[in-house]
């Protein structure tokens, strides 16, 4: 079917020539899968070679750094049961620690070879569906080897993907993109083959393995039936879809839609439904199904923007909820949402490419951008696996306007995009480096959002700058008045400049906003101790405790404050429940050591201060050197 310029793109068995002569369906280029291979490594090892000693970066340090649960890989419950939504996925993280621990190289070489991995399933996919019956005799399906390697390498090198690779816990996003890349891609093949009965069995038994991988790493897995669904309207059925409860394939798409639903009402509590009160700590209003689901009209419109053209990237916007479906901005972004939706259907009849990309890009977004609020409303890895789809739209649309008598312009528009792609990419690594040139970066962008001021400052205080570390906290207060870890931290900068009245008051200041602030409490626990105030500081302590059973600093300290007292018991309890917790800090070892060579034990004390030791705690080898020869 023509579109109103009398050009057509894939819908027809065969595009004619103006002489009436047939296309062939021979591609026009080809590269051998060995080369095509080497060059995503090439590329995608080239644009990420700078981000293979990037630091540990905000949830890493809850999900990796300071998980318990992962360190050891054969306790199949402990990394299973952390989200067991995403068991396989903590199952990764795991495997890495058990092989490298925290050695950031390992950990990013990882995170790299995963992404490889998935621009190889977009060239395989694309390649895939370019061959559809469906498509044969199109001018697409004769440039498929061209158009299916551009989109695989516009995949690896986007910057957009630096949110998914460089930024380690989202490897949950690079991985469930590999499981649902690889069932779409063998399903696909299952439907495609000329094989026997064997094979094709073989090949959807593969893609239902692979999509049960992808449902237990991330929770957005769940539209892949709904892509599968597409695939067979748009693609791989013969007959036109008409939308009657006659039609055995309409009926069978309800039938799958509600069973989604209902698979997901199952396993999901419906408490992921419930608003999001303020956490005091990035969100200072409470965040609704309604509200963010009206926000999310804006964010996707951001998306494609940041996706089209990746500049002024940033790991926290600082982007409004909105409350009104008449916002301005929310009315004009739904319209534009609307007229894409409307674009995509009217599209289904003469560019079935470009229509499905678009459905593929909103359907793979549809649950991290729906009613179930998430307290970061927009976040950049939520664009990886969406993103298949925008660069299937990209290439077929450029290929349409530029590939059938300007080969030359088309390739060269791809290497350009690539290119610089690639150098945006190199660019964003380097500011992902160091906590501090990241959120020197947020600062920059989000200079009126707090949440950047606060986490500079921590690094400013932990570099020991006191006077800038007071100085962001300081910014960060004023921006947000009700910022309790703001005051923590200001408490933290305080005291570390010996000022324990102002930082006593901070840490006040800190539990009146946030009554379950773990840390204020053992910071306060510990300026209790240092006054002799020992009640007090065993009842700060209990309360972290019970707040956060797995927070091994109260443990530690209470473990000190009991050998203090002389309560030696309770304070190996406590030792041994913060290594446990903690396994990685000699001074955890050495203060056990202390404790039970008082109970006597001198052989086993010497064992923990040789351990001490070996962790880098050096006060340990004078109790060697004293005691242990």
């Amino acid at each position: 079917m023509a579109n109103k310029k009398g050009k057509q793109i894939v819908q027809t068995p065969a595009e004619k020539k103006p002489n009436g002569a047939e296309v062939k369906s021979a591609s026009s280029f080809s590269i051998p899968t060995w080369l095509g291979l080497t060059l995503l490594a090439i590329v995608g090892t080239v644009i990420y070679a700078n981000s293979l000693d990037c630091a540990f970066q905000l949830d890493d340090f809850q999900s990796i750094v300071n998980n318990a649960g992962i360190r050891n890989l054969g306790e199949v419950s402990a990394w299973w049961n952390i989200v067991p939504t995403r068991a396989l996925g903590y199952g990764s993280f795991a495997l890495t620690y058990h092989w490298a621990e925290y050695d950031l190289f390992y950990w990013h070489l990882t995170n790299l070879m995963i992404h490889l991995v998935n621009a190889i399933l977009v060239w395989a996919l694309s390649l895939q569906i370019f061959a559809l019956p469906k498509l044969h005799g199109t001018a697409v399906a004769r440039d498929r080897q061209l158009l299916a390697f551009s989109i695989a390498l516009l995949f690896v090198s986007h910057p957009l993907a630096t949110g998914s690779v460089t930024y380690l816990v989202q490897r949950l996003a690079a991985l469930v993109s590999t499981f649902y890349l690889l069932s779409v891609l063998l399903y696909l093949k299952g439907r495609s083959s000329n094989g026997n009965s064997l094979t094709r069995a073989l090949f959807f038994v593969g893609a239902g393995f692979a999509a049960l991988a992808a449902f237990w790493t991330k929770e957005n897995a769940f539209t892949l039936p709904l892509i599968i669904l597409l695939l067979e309207v748009y693609f791989l059925q013969s007959r036109p879809l008409s939308f009657t409860f006659g039609d055995y394939r309409f009926v069978g798409l309800l039938g799958v839609c509600a069973a989604v639903v209902v698979l997901l009402l199952f396993k999901f509590p419906h408490s992921i439904f419930k608003p999001i009160a303020p956490d005091l700590v990035n969100n200072f209003t409470e965040i609704t199904p309604v509200n963010y689901l009206l926000t999310q009209f804006s964010v996707i419109v951001k998306y494609i923007q940041m996706l089209l053209v990746p500049i002024h990237q940033n790991v926290d916007y600082d982007f409004p909820v909105a409350n009104s479906l008449f916002d301005t901005r929310t009315f004009i972004c739904l319209a534009l949402l609307l007229a894409l939706v409307g674009v995509a259907l009217k599209l289904y009849r003469s560019h079935l490419l470009l229509s499905f990309g678009i459905f593929w890009f909103l359907m793979t977004l549809s649950v991290e951008s729906s009613i179930i609020p998430i307290s970061d409303v927009i976040f950049e890895h939520r664009t990886y696996l969406p993103s298949f789809g925008f660069f299937l739209v990209l290439v077929v649309a450029a290929h349409h306007y530029l590939g059938a008598n300007k080969r030359v312009a088309l390739v060269a528009l791809f290497v350009g995009l690539i290119g610089v792609y690639s150098l945006l990419t190199i660019n964003r690594n380097k500011v992902w480096k160091t906590p501090l040139t990241l959120w020197s970066d947020v600062i920059e962008k989000s200079p009126n959002k707090a949440r950047g001021y606060n986490n500079r400052g921590i690094m400013y205080n932990e570099a020991k700058k006191y006077d800038l570390a007071l100085s962001d906290f300081n910014k960060a207060i004023a921006l947000q008045p009700k910022y309790a870890t703001a005051f923590y931290n200001r408490g933290i900068a305080y005291q570390n400049i010996q000022n324990t009245q102002a930082a006593f008051q901070d840490f006040e200041q800190a539990l009146k906003m946030d009554s379950t602030h773990v840390e204020a409490y053992n910071s306060r626990g510990l300026l209790h101790q240092a006054a002799q105030r020992f009640p007090q500081a065993l009842a700060d302590y209990d309360k972290a405790i019970q707040l956060q059973p797995t927070y091994f600093k109260g443990y530690f300290n209470r473990g000190i404050l009991f050998g203090v007292l002389n309560r030696l018991n309770e304070a190996m309890l406590d030792f041994d429940k913060a290594i446990a917790l903690n396994p990685n800090l000699g001074d955890t070892y050495y203060n056990r050591a202390v404790v039970t060579f008082n109970q006597g034990n001198k052989e086993k004390a010497c064992n923990d201060w040789q351990i001490a030791y070996k962790k880098g705690y050096a006060q340990a080898k004078g109790m060697l050197d004293q005691y242990c020869k």
